[in-house]
C-alpha cells in the first residue's frame, strides 16, 4: 500500500471493501485516526490492524455490523493501541462490560468513549 506517512484516513460508509481488503491497513504503521464508520470490515481485519499499527489514537468503529467479537478486538486494540484517545463503538452488538475493562485497564488516556446503543453492555457488579 502506498502513502507509508499516512496519519488520518476516514472510510465512513466504504461498505462495498470486501471484509479481506481491510487488512492492507496494516501497512500505514504511522497512522492515528481511523474511521471506520458503517464499513464491512470484519473481527479478524480489526485484529489485523490494531496489531500493527500500533499509533492509533482515534478510531471509529461505530455500526460495523461485521464486527462479531468485539471484545476480542478491544483486547487486541488496548493491549497494542495503548495511546488510544478515542474510540466510537455506536451500535456495537456483542460488547460487553469484559470489553471495556480491557480498554479502562490499559488505555489510561481515553478521553471520548462513544457507546450508544450498545444494547449488550451491563453495569456489573465488583
Amino acid at each position: 500500500m502506498f502513502c507509508p506517512n499516512l496519519r488520518d484516513l476516514d472510510l465512513s460508509s466504504c461498505d462495498r471493501i470486501p471484509p479481506r481488503e481491510f487488512r492492507q491497513l496494516s501497512s500505514l504503521r504511522k497512522l492515528q485516526r481511523l474511521v471506520l464508520y458503517r464499513t464491512q470490515i470484519n473481527t479478524e481485519s480489526l485484529l489485523w490492524i490494531t496489531s500493527k499499527c500500533r499509533d492509533l489514537r482515534n478510531l471509529n468503529l461505530g455500526d460495523c455490523c461485521e464486527v462479531k467479537n468485539p471484545n476480542t478486538v478491544l483486547y487486541f486494540l488496548a493491549s497494542n493501541c495503548q495511546q488510544l484517545r478515542s474510540l466510537d463503538m455506536w451500535r456495537t452488538t456483542q460488547l460487553t462490560h469484559i470489553g471495556l475493562k480491557y480498554l479502562t485497564t490499559w488505555c489510561k488516556n481515553i478521553e471520548d468513549l462513544d457507546l450508544g446503543w450498545c444494547r449488550s453492555v451491563r453495569a456489573e457488579s465488583g
